[in-house]
């Protein structure tokens, strides 16, 4: 699943959390990781940030050791048969479990997964031996015990047990529905824990059975799932049974089915294997893109390998709304946001291309990594997280060369050491003990810090070897389960060095920092590295440590040491080192050395290199090792890069600064982003131009959010008013790709009467794309009556909050916004907690916080202080949040004198 998840409670936690919002990272982040994280146009990776959510008793869900967390292995199923009654239309469900078990040792009791569930009957069969009904007790929120009167014997037997559930309307997780149009549709979440509230199951990743699936539904319903259809019989009046085939071995979290009056759109086939697209009724056109390219990624996949995609037919469906996640990767049955696979022709953008190309890379990457080999239990999520979002990009970028999305390895670098760069932060290997720490592993450091890595230790390898280990992995683990310790011995082979990397990087928080000095001796250079972690601590890591000097050929060194020397041939002037940026450190030059490794023409450099030197420089002003003046003079000058990506870049290092100022300083900051960006909006124009690159497209929109935001350029307000006006009065009147950007610049500071066109919008509007770039602009308008009477819509009864609640991720991230946003959720926190979803990912995965003041940290710890521990992972997301508020009041009090020599003083 490439977006990770978050709670409600992360909304305000969100407040002190993440990467900048404008610019490059709304376009790189919306859709895929994180955050996800993030998220590069990952959002939902994120690709696909962030814990999974689900109230729970405090003293429950804070205490659940490993034993109480994980059922009993002496009990082991071997495979399921289920019948489940489902019709949309309803808020309830039944059905009847069968499942194969072999038990180790005698016992007269069974603990499994039920969540929310009413088990009516519960008989187990020995083999050979006589039915016995048990007496089934609550054991707590997530698990029943099953209590025999006579012990049961060692050996194999059958459990069946009939159940009644509830189908959830506000959550996606779970059995769920939704309705979309007049239509209500019943969707499936189960990862992490979601399969235990559809049915009592064993719902661990450690067992993978077969599972043979019967749905009822009503006659004239489509269902499907994860396996082929193999019978479809009427049954009572207005009823039938739709049976599947049996699966391959699958774990509880990766079943999956569906049931509506969807559309469905053949797609082809790839080598006899059935490529369908399930949409809601009448939207089957707009999954046009999705049925182009989907089987050129199964394509590249399969060569990757070296083996077919391993199931029997390959679905995609549609989910109307997601809350939490983008897409997930169900064997045989992939589901997608609405907005990932679903376009009307206008809204074919550059950007809607790209992220569905990115994600359904990531999720079929899944279907071999994850699914075909699962990891063992969650501590392991990395294993499916990383490798599929760092295959995901390498797949995007061989069907789609044209993209040049190889740099999203840099993207992911930045995202994990965002995350990463806490001392709070956490281990990619991360043992999960508690429903806490189930509650925080889909975040940044498993999405983006895991791919971070692989992409280090494969340049560092080669391609070729490296693939080759993957190539062992599968074959050696295929139908089963794996540790992360089987993946570094498939990988690294007979390398210990390789091996020690990898255990070096998952098995420790934090950033390595390289702190260089270098002396010339003799006509020789003899560099130093001393090894720290970033933010102030004693750490060292196993690194490969790749550096080139005056040019030449990359060389790589294995440090291993606090303290390392090398020695380089002759006194070069200009030393790199992180050459194509794919070390995961930061590198601290001796005094000089950035800025003659950023010296020469702008546009000579490796692209991958430059934009993680350009992180690295917003990471060196953010700790106070680059003063403001010297990191926006290189910003500066790199924004005249031809390059789109340097070009977002360098808006992070901008954004960094905003986040520090005083009011009196804004007009100057604002005077110069005009300076900086202008220039370039107006040699684009406003409006698209005919055979002009996607690069161009996607720059337009993102200088116009910039500008539109931070540049408080009236004559561009003025005109996106205009323009804005237009496209309420007519959906043709712009170009799909500048909707969002113009809606929201006319928003920034936009009069009483577009406020009341976009609220009318809002109210007649049916169409959820469409719904969210109204949200987005009612969530900008900077005037403080006008974004007040914006959040009070999250609260009207008519609208849908799991939707409506973009206006406090917009003004959450805002800088003139977070602090009335922070007050709002405040005061109205319980009315919207009863509102929206358990689960609800209210925060701003990844994205930045302007909440930067000492009275917010202490409201932030008191206020959220008393409910962190009432939510899944909501303990280390305050601690988190905390902490970065604390860095962000010492990068304010560090660079202080240097942002006033520019801007003036406050």
């Amino acid at each position: 699943m490439p977006t990770p998840r978050q709670s409600l409670i992360a909304l305000a936690i969100g407040l002190a959390l993440g990467l900048s919002s404008t610019g490059a990272e709304a376009a790189r982040h919306h859709s895929k990781k994180p955050a996800k994280a993030k998220h590069s146009t990952r959002a939902a990776k994120s690709k696909r940030a962030p814990p999974v959510a689900t109230p729970a008793k405090a003293e429950e869900t804070s205490q659940t050791s490993e034993a109480a967390m994980q059922l009993d292995k002496s009990v082991t199923p071997t495979a399921y048969a289920v019948e489940l009654t489902v019709n949309p239309n309803r808020e309830s469900h039944i059905g009847n479990v069968k499942i194969d078990l072999k038990l180790a040792a005698a016992t007269n009791q069974i603990r499994l997964s039920a969540r929310d569930l009413k088990i009516g009957m519960a008989e187990l069969t020995p083999a050979g031996g006589h039915p016995q009904r048990a007496v089934v007790e609550r054991d707590s929120e997530h698990t029943v015990i099953l209590r025999f009167k006579r012990s049961l014997p060692a050996g194999t037997a059958k459990l069946e047990m009939a159940f009644s559930g509830h189908i959830e309307g506000k959550d996606t997780d779970g059995l769920f529905r939704q309705k979309d149009g007049n239509e209500w549709y019943a969707f499936t979440q189960f990862e992490a824990t979601g399969a235990r509230s559809a049915f009592p199951c064993f719902d661990e990743p450690g067992w993978k059975t077969p599972w043979t699936l019967s749905l009822r539904v009503p006659q004239d319903h489509v269902a499907v799932a994860n396996s082929p259809m193999v019978s479809e019989t009427p049954v009572e009046k207005g009823w039938k049974i739709v049976r599947f085939a049996p699966t391959k071995p699958l774990p509880t979290y990766l079943v999956a089915f569906g049931v509506g009056r969807f559309d469905v759109v053949d797609g082809g086939s790839l080598r006899d294997m059935p490529i369908r697209f399930i949409t809601p009724k009448g939207r089957g056109p707009d999954a046009r893109y999705a049925a182009e390219v989907t089987a050129s990624i199964v394509d590249r996949l399969e060569r990757y390998f070296g083996m077919p995609y391993p199931y029997e037919k390959l679905d995609s469906m549609v989910l109307p709304l997601t809350v939490g996640f983008g897409a997930m990767e169900n064997a045989g049955l992939i589901t997608y946001r609405s907005s990932l696979m679903l376009a009307a022709p206008e809204f074919e953008t550059a950007h809607f291309k790209r992220d569905y190309v990115a994600v359904a890379a990531h999720e079929l990457a899944h279907q071999w990594f994850g699914n075909l080999v699962t990891m063992k239990w969650w501590d392991d999520l990395w294993l499916n997280e990383s490798f599929a979002s760092w295959m995901g990009d390498k797949i995007t970028d061989q069907v789609k060369p044209e993209w040049n999305w190889g740099v999203e390895s840099a993207y992911a670098r930045a995202n994990a050491m965002q995350a990463d760069r806490l001392a709070s932060a956490r281990k990619i290997r991360q043992p999960v003990t508690t429903y806490h720490d189930l509650g925080n592993a889909f975040d940044g450091i498993t999405y983006s810090k895991g791919q971070a890595m692989l992409t280090m230790i494969e340049s560092w390898m080669g391609p070729e070897k490296f693939r080759d280990g993957v190539r062992r992995y599968m074959k050696t683990h295929a139908w089963g389960n794996a540790t992360a310790e089987d993946f570094i011995k498939a990988v690294a082979g007979d390398s210990p060095k390789v091996a020690a990397s990898f255990r070096s990087l998952i098995d420790q928080p934090g950033i390595p920092r390289l702190d260089l000095t270098s002396r010339c001796d003799n006509g020789n250079t003899r560099l130093s590295i001393k090894q720290s972690r970033w933010g102030g601590g004693n750490q060292h890591w196993t690194l490969p440590f790749c550096y080139s000097a005056d040019g030449a050929a990359t060389k790589c060194e294995v440090i291993e040491t606090p303290q390392t020397e090398i020695t380089l041939a002759g006194c070069p002037t200009v030393l790199d080192a992180n050459p194509g940026g794919v070390g995961y450190y930061r590198p601290i030059y001796p005094k000089g050395g950035l800025m003659a490794l950023l010296d020469g023409p702008i546009d000579s450099k490796n692209l991958n290199g430059l934009l993680a030197t350009l992180d690295d420089v917003q990471a060196q002003f953010n700790s106070g090792d680059l003063p403001a003046t010297e990191a926006l003079a290189i910003a500066e000058r790199y924004a005249a890069h031809p390059r789109r990506e340097v070009v977002e870049q360098t808006t992070e290092i901008v954004e960094a600064a905003e986040r520090l100022l005083e009011a009196k300083q804004r007009p100057a900051f604002a005077a110069l982003v005009r300076k900086i960006y202008g220039p370039r909006l107006a040699a684009l124009g406003l409006d698209e131009k005919p055979g002009e690159s996607d690069d161009d497209q996607m720059l337009r929109a993102n200088l116009i959010r910039l500008i539109g935001k931070l540049g408080d350029d009236p004559q561009l307000a003025q005109e996106a008013t205009r323009r804005a006006r237009s496209w309420l009065a007519d959906r043709k009147a712009i170009a799909g790709s500048l909707v969002e950007p113009i809606l929201v610049a006319a928003a920034r500071h936009g009069d009483a009467s577009l406020f009341d066109a976009l609220v009318k919008a809002v109210r007649t509007s049916k169409d959820r794309a469409e719904l969210r770039r109204l949200y987005q602009a009612l969530g900008s308008f900077s005037d403080p009556g006008r974004a007040a009477a914006a959040r009070k819509l999250t609260l009207a009864p008519e609208l849908d909050p799991r939707e409506a609640m973009t206006i406090l991720s917009e003004g959450g991230r805002d800088s003139l916004l977070a602090a009335d946003t922070w007050a709002f959720l405040q005061s109205n926190f319980d009315e919207l907690a009863k509102r929206l979803p358990r689960d609800y990912p209210a925060g701003f995965p990844h994205k930045v916080s302007h909440l930067c003041e000492a009275g917010a940290r202490q409201e932030l710890a008191s206020f959220m202080g008393k409910r962190a521990d009432k939510y899944e992972g909501g303990p280390r997301d305050l601690a988190l949040a905390l902490e970065s508020i604390d860095q962000c009041l010492a990068t304010r009090k560090q660079q202080s004198a240097s942002l006033a020599s520019i801007f003036g003083q406050s």
